[in-house]
Parts: structure tokens; sequence; C-alpha cells
């Protein structure tokens, strides 16, 4: 592999959402965190 390969960059397209789609989206993903978050960290 050489080095321009490594450094390359991927670039995509974005799909930016508003609204109570892009809403319930975000809480999903705060809350799959927080699920992640709380089997790592375990009981107090």
């Amino acid at each position: 592999v050489d080095s321009s390969t490594l450094w390359r960059r991927n670039y995509a397209a974005k799909d930016i959402s508003y609204g109570v789609g892009a809403r319930a989206a975000m809480l999903q993903g705060v809350q799959e965190v927080a699920d992640v978050v709380r089997v790592t960290m375990g009981p107090k």
C-alpha cells in the first residue's frame, strides 16, 4: 500500500434531515450510545 492510498479521504454525499424524522433518528442514536455506555461502565 503506497502512502497516497493511506492518506486518501473518503468523501461521500451527506443526507441532511430536518423535522420530526431527524429528531427521532437523533434520539434513537443517542439512546443506542447510552445503552452501550451503560453496558461498558456497568453498575455503580
